[in-house]
């Protein structure tokens, strides 16, 4: 990996660690706000909360009556499509242009969105 691809993937990880962080936030807040401290059964998932994949996240925004209408098919579409895009970056392989601009985009629509409860990620840049 040269210097570039290093700063280029480094910045691919960081809008996939907020992406994901955001898209968690806002299930745990939406549901603690509806189901209070006892929120997680309420999830109707095989897995803990914190043991969710990527995909398991998405899957909840795609199944979930208080989540389904935050997102637009084509953004739920993007945010599945990030899947691969993980992987790539989480296996250090150096992903293409259009991969970053999806990511770019999906961290636009996620974590920069005005009418977001999710919490500021940006105040630490």
């Amino acid at each position: 990996m040269f210097e570039n691809d290093t700063e280029y993937m480094t910045s691919a990880y960081k809008m996939l660690y907020k992406i994901e962080t955001a898209l968690k936030y806002r299930i745990q807040s939406t549901y603690s706000s509806i189901y209070g401290l006892s929120w997680e059964p309420y999830l109707k998932s095989h897995k803990s909360f914190d043991k969710m994949f990527y995909q398991d996240i998405i899957r909840v925004y795609k199944q979930d009556k208080y989540l389904q209408s935050y997102f637009s098919k084509e953004e739920l579409t993007s945010l599945d499509n990030l899947r691969f895009i993980r992987n790539e970056v989480a296996h250090m392989k150096v992903i293409t242009p259009k991969e970053h601009e999806l990511l770019l985009t999906c961290y636009n629509f996620v974590v920069k969105r005005k009418d977001s409860l999710f919490v500021n990620m940006d105040d630490n840049e």
